[in-house]
């Protein structure tokens, strides 16, 4: 701690500063996306709500607090809803890159104690998928865009 400047100041949690920050500016842009070559916005109080509402799903998949969300998908607003939401559940979020292989994957899943694998697409999917046999504590697999094949 220092005597003055941002090192005086007493840490906050990340929810709470989400929370400050929707208190200030609930209306104002938090996500936008290019959607078919236009954008799409979300507001703060769009983000919150979708990042609760992901909470609220983890919560319902009884997800042992603690356990990790690994997050495999590029740049979308998806991704930051699953990080967001997972913080929201008392879970932590992993970011995975998405040029990781399979076994990259499995590797990480399993290191981190893996309950819940949000990915973007069939691609990713597939990764995880060719390693299953190996995650037995990965319980659920949500896929954003594409439809399981």
């Amino acid at each position: 701690m220092q005597p003055a400047g941002f090192g005086s100041m007493p840490p906050i949690s990340l929810i709470d500063l989400f929370e400050r920050v929707l208190s200030r500016a609930k209306d104002l842009p938090a996500l936008s996306q290019k959607i078919n070559n236009k954008w799409d916005t979300y507001t703060f109080q769009q983000y919150y709500d979708q990042s609760t509402g992901f909470a609220a799903a983890c919560i319902r998949e009884n997800l042992v607090k603690g356990a990790a969300v690994n997050i495999i998908a590029f740049n979308c607003r998806e991704w930051n809803i699953a990080f967001m939401g997972s913080i929201f559940a008392g879970l932590l979020p992993v970011g995975v890159y998405t040029t990781n292989s399979p076994e990259a994957c499995q590797y990480v899943a399993e290191n981190s104690d893996c309950s819940l694998v949000v990915v973007e697409n069939n691609e990713q999917l597939e990764k995880y998928l060719a390693q299953l046999q190996n995650l037995p504590k990965l319980k659920k697999i949500v896929v954003i865009k594409d439809s399981p094949n």
